[in-house]
């Protein structure tokens, strides 16, 4: 069934344009800003006994012989604390991330019963719909495309703020090259990453995929939540790494036969013990391997050749084409393992 549900959307998104937009992600975020709230460790009393300060006048009064400890306080302040800490990262990630997850597994479970499934039909193609790329992504590239062929400068690095929010951009190269690197990730994420645990584990994996990306998102509203909770998210985004480790390599391995096969081959085999550099940095090199770049290493920064706007511009719609054609051929890849799996 999850075949047909990828073929529907992918009609749906082709023919009427169905796609969400990131206003439809406020539920997420208010779900995980009272998360936070519920989880938020307990700020101690001022007069609460672990509180009072050596010397204070209470400890004064009731041991007027001894002298203040200075070690105790700083003994049990962080051990207090650290636990407590943790547990509000989990519980934020539950509450916001794997409680939607199994209640949507739970109600599809339900919905199968009844009239042949049909009704857990519509709504996995509902939740795939929500799960895959938003209508702003899109659209974000169409006006930075426009206004860099018109040499925009000004504009072209207001689109670019709306999807790399704090960078300090310096120049136009610097600009092109983050542009070229943040397309890539965008689209990993908004079609390939999705489609890969939707057909593993059906809409609960395609679900759980987009809910990620939220969580560790970096957009002012993800980084509104992040400044609230007070909490650090790395090993959230180390299962994150995880979660995009197989769905990344099979990407780079789809540019290796849609593009250059030989310079694309090297980057992807360097890449397959690599655990230094995000995703997006090694998909940049498997990109650039894929259109002819000769890279230096996976260690190295990726930087596109390209000089002048013009060639810029031709890399950019090289780098759409091959993005594309790796669609396609997921899609293909997909059908005949759905095919050879019912034989």
């Amino acid at each position: 069934m999850e075949f047909v549900v990828l073929i529907t959307v992918l009609m749906l998104r082709a023919l009427l344009s169905l796609m969400p937009e990131k206003c439809h992600d406020h539920w997420f975020f208010s779900l995980k800003d009272r998360a936070v709230t519920l989880f938020k460790p307990k700020a101690r009393h001022l007069y609460d006994p672990e509180s009072e300060e050596p010397g204070s006048v209470t400890t004064a009064a009731n041991q007027p012989n001894t002298a203040p400890s200075n070690t105790a306080p700083s003994n049990t302040t962080p051990s207090n604390t650290t636990l407590p800490r943790w547990f509000a990262g989990t519980g934020v990630f539950f509450v916001s991330v794997i409680l939607p997850v199994v209640g949507l597994s739970i109600v599809l479970a339900v919905l199968e019963q009844f009239i042949w499934g049909f009704p857990a039909f519509v709504l996995s193609i509902l939740v795939l719909l929500y799960s895959l790329g938003r209508k702003d992504s899109y659209h974000w590239f169409t006006r930075f495309q426009i206004a860099w062929r018109q040499k925009d400068l000004q504009g072209a690095y207001q689109y670019a703020s709306e999807l790399l929010p704090g960078e300090n951009i310096k120049d136009e190269k610097q600009l092109y090259q983050r542009v070229f690197s943040r397309l890539i990730n965008m689209r990993f994420q908004d079609f390939f990453l999705i489609t890969f645990w939707f057909m593993w584990l059906g809409a609960e994996g395609a679900l759980l995929a987009r809910l990620m990306i939220l969580f560790c998102d970096k957009s002012p509203i993800g980084v509104t939540a992040e400044k609230t909770s007070a909490i650090s998210a790395s090993r959230i985004r180390n299962v994150q790494y995880l979660f995009e480790w197989l769905p990344a390599k099979l990407m780079g391995l789809s540019f290796m036969l849609t593009g250059h096969f030989v310079y694309c081959s090297h980057q992807w085999i360097s890449s397959l013990l690599n655990k230094k550099h995000s995703h997006e940095m090694l998909l940049t090199h498997f990109a650039l391997g894929a259109l002819g770049e000769k890279v230096e290493g996976c260690d190295s920064e990726p930087f596109p050749s390209a000089e002048d706007s013009t060639h810029k511009d031709e890399q950019l719609q090289e780098l759409e084409a091959l993005l594309r054609r790796s669609s396609v051929l997921w899609v293909i890849a997909i059908a005949v393992t759905v095919v050879l799996m019912e034989l």
